[in-house]
């Protein structure tokens, strides 16, 4: 698996629709003429927006990586998971959340 993650439903057309949608994308003059015929504004990217993001979503996946844990082991509900968690699992995903409800964290 040289260290991805396996694609179960054994379709891989996603990656390759990927592919193409990054690296066909128009270089940034392009994209300025674009905008300048079509009177647009170039727009930046909101860093702070997108840095929250993506450390919201590096929690939600600390999250997710410790229930998958347990469902590759045989759990196969919610309360099977929960029964399963160790303290130091459920002191990790506390401080993953860091006072925010897991709830808010997972949504």
């Amino acid at each position: 698996m040289n260290g991805e993650a396996e694609n179960t439903s054994g379709d891989s057309s996603w990656i390759d629709s990927l592919q193409s949608d990054v690296l066909d994308a128009p270089s940034v003059e392009t994209e300025r003429e674009l905008d300048a015929v079509n009177g647009a504004v170039f727009e930046r990217i909101p860093y702070a927006t997108l840095e929250y993001e993506l450390e919201r979503s590096r929690k939600r996946l600390a999250i997710w990586d410790i229930f998958l844990a347990h469902m590759k082991a045989g759990a196969e509900t919610w309360p099977e998971i929960r029964s399963a968690l160790t303290e130091e699992e459920v002191d990790e995903i506390a401080a993953v959340c860091d006072g925010v409800p897991l709830r808010d964290v997972l949504s």
